[in-house]
């Protein structure tokens, strides 16, 4: 991995950002790390308690690597949600996922993005490595209803953490397909 701090392009403002860049060199760390949270979730579940969430450090470096783009440790000057920073596209993307059947992604209630990606680990039931990655389109994210009265954009305006499963309201009914599968 390579860190560097690089200028970057945020709603057409420049701003430093420490960003990391993730080789290939780097892939098989990622590989391991995978598989001693996939022990680690199984094992902690003997205790009677729900597995663990996949870290984002390792969803956000997969990402990364395939997707050509950097993953943002610190922007100063600006308040960023971003996970990740591609170059070409001066886009600041977030990056959510999961690694069960049916996920319950949450949104902060300031959370801000240029493009938005959701992982899924969960490959019909089998934690395999396999990981489908959509680009879900903000016109569908914000009108998705959080409950019964009241859509995500609402809560965030109500200063909420909105919370709902992007597979379920989002990726079946809309029919989206992954736009990229990659191999852990």
């Amino acid at each position: 991995m390579r860190k560097k701090n690089e200028e970057i392009e945020i709603g057409g403002k420049k701003f430093t950002a420490s960003l990391t860049w993730i080789e290939k060199s780097d892939l098989k760390k990622l590989h391991e790390l995978f598989n001693m949270w996939k022990k680690f979730a199984k094992e902690i579940k003997s205790y009677q308690t729900r597995s663990i969430n996949l870290p984002e450090g390792l969803s956000e470096s997969i990402f990364a690597y395939h997707f050509k783009c950097a993953k943002i440790e610190k922007v100063t000057g600006a308040s960023s949600s971003y996970d990740c920073y591609d170059p070409k596209a001066k886009k600041g993307i977030q990056i959510k996922a999961t690694s069960s059947e049916i996920d319950l992604t949450s949104f902060g209630p300031k959370t801000l993005w240029d493009q938005l990606y959701f992982m899924d680990f969960n490959n019909n039931g089998k934690l395999d490595g396999n990981v489908k990655v959509y680009k879900i389109p903000k016109k569908f994210i914000y009108k998705s209803k959080v409950n019964k009265q009241k859509t995500m954009k609402q809560q965030q305006e109500d200063g909420k953490r909105p919370r709902f499963s992007v597979k379920e309201k989002i990726i079946k009914p809309k029919k989206l397909y992954p736009v990229k599968t990659v191999k852990i």
